[in-house]
C-alpha cells in the first residue's frame, strides 16, 4: 500500500499496525444493531472461553448489557456520527483509560 498517498489519513500505516496488534489473529465479532444481537444476548454464555475481538459501534449499551455477562469488553470502538459523542463521551473516555490495548476509531458522517 502507499501510504504516502493523499487519499490515506495521517499515520494510516501506524494505525494499521495498531489494529493489527489488538486483534492479533483472533475472530472478529462487530456488535451493530439488529435482530442477531437479540440471539448474541440469549447465548453470549456460549462464547465466555472464546478469545473474541470485540469491536463496538456508537454506543456501548452492547458491552454494558451483553459482554459484562461474560466479563469482556470492547476491543474496538468506533463512534459514526457526531450527534452521538455527548451521549457516549463518558463511557468513551472510561474506554480509553482502561489498561488494555484498546482502539477508537471515528468516521464521521456529516
Amino acid at each position: 500500500m502507499n501510504f504516502s498517498s493523499k487519499d490515506y489519513l495521517p499515520n494510516s500505516e501506524e494505525r494499521i499496525d495498531h489494529l493489527r496488534r489488538i486483534v492479533n489473529g483472533r475472530t472478529v465479532a462487530i456488535l451493530a444493531a439488529g435482530s442477531s444481537i437479540n440471539d448474541l444476548e440469549k447465548r453470549i454464555s456460549e462464547l465466555r472461553h472464546a478469545d473474541i475481538c470485540y469491536f463496538g459501534l456508537n454506543h456501548f449499551v452492547q458491552e454494558t448489557y451483553i459482554l459484562q455477562q461474560i466479563d469482556r469488553h470492547l476491543s474496538v470502538f468506533m463512534c459514526s456520527a457526531r450527534k452521538n459523542i455527548p451521549r457516549t463521551i463518558k463511557d468513551t473516555i472510561n474506554f480509553l483509560n482502561r489498561d488494555e490495548n484498546n482502539l477508537l476509531e471515528d468516521c464521521f458522517v456529516f
